[in-house]
């Protein structure tokens, strides 16, 4: 099967154009053959991949796109551990989003739209990991964009779901550009697109004195900054946060195993470009550091349960970030994978949640605001019991995956040697588990506080059973769950699977706790290793979790502990700058607003007036004045003439017409004259001719 695992990120696109034409024909307008490729994509994942992990297989295929003369352009799909077990991740989750969808989105207009851009969407997923050069990932890149712009703006009629849309595509472009650098420069010096090649030859130049690292540095770091800006990371984050304007299933394969793990894939896929550069892994390592912090930090003050996770979603991708920067390589990947089941759970679950709280408050913006909710967990048993399990493994709460993959990130790095970035990971684990946890009880605990918020603002507030979601919601919410509950036992395993792309191309060994061998960081940052064994370091991890747990039941679910404190004048500032989320939306405003957008606008209005208008202007004036020159030759020159011709023709044949008088003896007299006056002319003429000698 994995001879035909090219046709995995191709189905999707066949789905497409079936669904946008003949879906409104087909019961909930294509949704079942949405799910029904997604799931046979998933059913040749699952094949392709026992074929890489048991027997070993790798495939490349190579398609000419455009024969050139010299190099031509081709489409390659490579299937290794790495495209193979993204491919799986990519249908899995998609395939239980589409599930969820037939309840979540039921009855919506559009859903044939939807549905056919959700399956753009997976196929631009499945081209990235599935890509075997850079032209064809970057094409898959950039449809990945163009889905999620549809996507995300998929209620194009609220302003702040189109605005949220231009906002994400136009961030991410930001990125883009320096990836297309990133790209332009490795073919400059590879003189190849395929992405074995450029990785294994750009690391021999290097080796050889041919590129100094300097060079190379700066390909790894345009490279990254394609990431950051896909995966919402470092100062490019603040589209993915407005992005939960769009609908809460897109929300949930956006964050969980596709568009914003495309990053992390690619520094994975470009690693060893990466860890060739000591100065390129610290840009990553401390990107993914700082950003995980201050992501957790604006989570703390959030009332709108889908920003929180968005918030969750840029913190736990910073993690990832940290652990490749480092050179835990297994460790990343291993987060990745256990990250992707449980925040597609947590989203499903939230999507579940303002399902029915839209019954209650009937406002698309109330029913994601956390206070009025309340004691949901009485009458949604599933969804709560379910997001209680994501939440224990966002948290890092053994035995969930969770556990597993975050703890193996902080172990490596206190193993690196960087005590900034163990403890930036330390302190974002707290802040994780009380924001988690705040949300949960919120959500969960106490009473539904609904009718005291609408009667507060003044409105009518009417009574309303609030139920538990239906099977297709609840469904996919009880695989992930599961999912989460196992996932963390394959963690050696999973690295030493994803760790063979590295080991069979470029001959780099992946330990079982993470690390790519050779590339422990200690001796390249300045910094300190922490002294402790594996349990002891456990154990302090875990402490903080529960630390951050018992604080969120306190303030939130016993409510023994006052929350009053945070409107201290000290406090209140800190908690006004986390609610502003770190002023980045004012910063994008008055930077590319007033600076970039103003300034382009008032500097192409300026060109638009006095170049484009004054050629123009120009042009026509001159036109006008040649029309006038030969609007007036016409007049007096041709119909003068024309004119003149005429009346004396009429003048001539006015005095000739007098002479047609009827009496034939005036016409004999006349022919005579003329006779008389012919002989004339000849005798004339003849004189002439004597007079000149003429012959």
């Amino acid at each position: 099967m994995i001879d035909y695992a090219w046709i995995i990120p191709i189905l999707p696109y066949i789905a497409l154009p079936i669904i946008l034409f003949f879906g409104k024909k087909t019961p909930e307008e294509g949704a079942y053959i949405a799910i029904g490729i997604t799931a046979f994509d998933f059913l040749l994942s699952i094949i392709a991949l026992y074929q890489v992990a048991v027997l070993g297989e790798t495939r490349f295929f190579e398609y000419t796109w455009l024969p050139l003369t010299g190099t031509p352009l081709q489409i390659t799909v490579l299937a290794d551990s790495l495209a193979i077990f993204m491919a799986f991740l990519v249908t899995l989750i998609g395939t239980l989003v589409l599930v969820f969808s037939l309840g979540y989105m039921h009855g919506e207009e559009g859903l044939a739209r939807y549905y056919a851009e959700m399956s753009l969407f997976v196929g631009s997923m499945l081209t990235i990991v599935m890509a075997g050069d850079l032209l064809t990932l970057f094409i898959g890149w950039e449809l990945v964009g163009l889905s999620s712009y549809l996507l995300i703006g998929f209620w194009y009629q609220r302003p702040l779901a189109a605005s949220a849309a231009k906002k994400a595509f136009l961030t991410t472009k930001f990125g883009d550009i320096f990836f297309v650098a990133g790209i332009a420069l490795a073919y400059r010096f590879v003189g190849s697109l395929k992405i074995i090649e450029v990785n294994e030859k750009l690391a021999n130049l290097l080796n050889t004195g041919v590129i100094d690292v300097n060079l190379i540095t700066l390909i790894g770091v345009f490279f990254f900054m394609g990431a950051i800006g896909k995966s919402a990371q470092g100062p490019l984050m603040a589209w993915l946060w407005d992005a939960m304007e769009g609908p809460t299933t897109v929300s949930a394969i956006l964050h969980s195993s596709t568009m914003v793990k495309a990053g992390v894939f690619l520094v994975a896929r470009m690693y060893p470009i990466i860890v060739s550069s000591t100065n390129t892994m610290l840009f990553v390592a401390y990107t993914g550091g700082f950003t995980a912090f201050i992501a957790a930090t604006m989570a703390l003050v959030e009332f709108d349960i889908k920003r929180i996770l968005a918030y969750s979603t840029i913190s736990q991708i910073g993690y990832m970030m940290l652990a490749l920067g480092i050179g835990a390589y297994g460790s990343g990947l291993f987060h990745l994978f256990s990250h992707a089941t449980f925040k597609a759970l947590l989203f499903l679950a939230a999507g579940s949640v303002v399902h029915a709280m839209h019954e209650v408050v009937h406002d698309p913006y109330k029913s994601r605001d956390l206070r009025y909710m309340g004691g949901l967990g009485k009458n949604m048993k599933i969804t709560a019991y379910t997001m209680l399990i994501g939440g224990l493994s966002l948290s890092g709460i053994p035995p969930l995956s969770g556990f597993f993959s975050k703890d193996l990130v902080i172990e490596n790095a206190m193993e690196a040697g960087d005590g900034l970035l163990f403890w930036l990971a330390v302190i974002t684990a707290l802040l994780t588990a009380f924001y988690i946890f705040r949300l949960w009880f919120y959500a969960f605990y106490g009473d539904l506080r609904a009718k005291e918020m609408i009667e507060k603002e003044g409105g009518h507030y009417h009574e309303v059973e609030i139920h538990e979601s239906p099977w297709v919601m609840t469904g996919p919410l009880i695989v992930l769950a599961t999912l989460t509950i196992i996932v963390g036992f394959f963690g050696n395993g999973f690295i030493k699977f994803v760790g063979s792309y590295l080991e069979h191309n470029y001959h780099l060994e992946v330990e079982t706790n993470g690390f790519v061998a050779g590339i422990h960081f200690a001796p390249m940052i300045t910094g300190y290793l922490i002294e402790a064994g594996r349990i002891g370091l456990m154990a302090t991890t875990l402490s903080f979790v529960l630390l951050g747990i018992g604080l969120s039941w306190g303030a939130f679910g016993s409510k023994v502990l006052s929350t009053s404190w945070v409107d201290a004048p000290f406090i209140r500032y800190i908690k006004r700058f986390f609610e502003k989320r770190y002023f980045l939306d004012d910063i994008y405003n008055f930077l590319g607003f007033s600076f970039v957008y103003k300034g382009i606008s008032r500097a192409l209005d300026a060109f638009d007036r006095y170049i484009v208008d004054g050629i123009v202007n120009l042009v026509g004036y001159g036109g006008l004045g040649i029309a006038n020159a030969l609007d007036f030759f016409d007049r007096y020159g041709v119909d003068g003439l024309v004119n003149g011709i005429g009346a004396f023709l009429k003048g001539v044949g006015g005095r000739v017409r007098r002479l047609s008088i009827g009496i034939v003896q005036i016409y004999v007299a006349l022919i005579a004259l003329g006779l008389v006056f012919l002989v004339l002319i000849s005798g004339y003429a003849a004189v002439l001719a004597s007079w000149f000698a003429l012959p």
